[in-house]
């Protein structure tokens, strides 16, 4: 999904009938847990949340459905190999209050975490690693690489970021989970980025922006303005 916090009142409007009318509504990002879970106002709960680019899911109540680790040893591969060409590395754990970076980025009121080697993320559980890049072209090469030479791991493009986690997780993956576990029939999947292709495979319907790259306008169901007009056509479609 979208990158900024900022949501339009129509859209949380849109959402909150959506829901009040029986319908769920999920997160679904490369966003860490903690980034996550706090995304949306207070007057909007998500029914579940896709982190981590799907290495991560988790129900309403924020209870773990399923959850995939890198190992430390990959991590280590990792920076190795892009650590001096990055502008800096993200590190998306499990915890609760701390972002961990391969430098400070300087986040007001955010708890900061300098990793420079494997270790220094202690006991917490790596769910994804996002190494950022000065342009999208060297993200695109680095998830080419990535993908070929490392068969433990899987990357997917986001713009100047290569977002890295275990082999066989993706967005589209957790949008499977979801389906299967709260016994979703019909789901629908909206976003902007390359790392969103898988979930609109797995999704019925799919929505992207006009603003979006054309090779993502290309693969999706409908083309909107908001998340509000992508509710109002699924509810069209769907007849609600």
């Amino acid at each position: 999904g979208r990158q900024e916090t900022y949501w339009r009142e129509t859209d949380l409007e849109a959402i909150s009938a959506w829901q009040a009318g029986g319908g769920l509504f999920g997160l679904c990002s490369g966003r860490p847990p903690m980034g996550l879970f706090h995304l949306l106002p207070d007057k909007i709960s998500p029914d579940f949340y896709i982190a981590c680019s799907g290495a991560a899911v988790f129900d309403r109540n924020r209870d773990v459905i399923c959850e995939a680790v890198i190992e430390k040893e990959d991590v280590r591969e990792l920076l190795g190999r892009y650590g001096p060409s990055v502008l800096f590395a993200a590190f998306h754990t499990d915890s609760p209050d701390a972002l961990y970076r391969s430098r400070n980025t300087g986040r007001m009121g955010v708890k900061e975490v300098l990793v420079t080697s494997p270790e220094d993320l202690g006991d917490r559980k790596l769910y994804s690693l996002s190494l950022i890049f000065d342009h999208e072209r060297e993200a695109e090469e680095a998830c080419r690489q990535i993908n070929e030479s490392c068969p433990a791991l899987e990357a997917f493009q986001n713009k100047n970021s290569a977002d890295v986690v275990r082999k066989g997780c993706s967005k589209g993956r957790g949008i499977l989970l979801v389906k299967q576990k709260m016994g979703v029939e019909v789901m629908a999947a909206i976003g902007d980025s390359f790392n969103d292709l898988p979930m609109f495979e797995a999704a019925s319907h799919s929505f992207t922006f006009h603003g979006s790259p054309e090779k993502i306008r290309s693969r999706v169901t409908q083309v909107v303005d908001s998340v509000a007009e992508a509710l109002g056509w699924l509810s069209d479609s769907l007849c609600l």
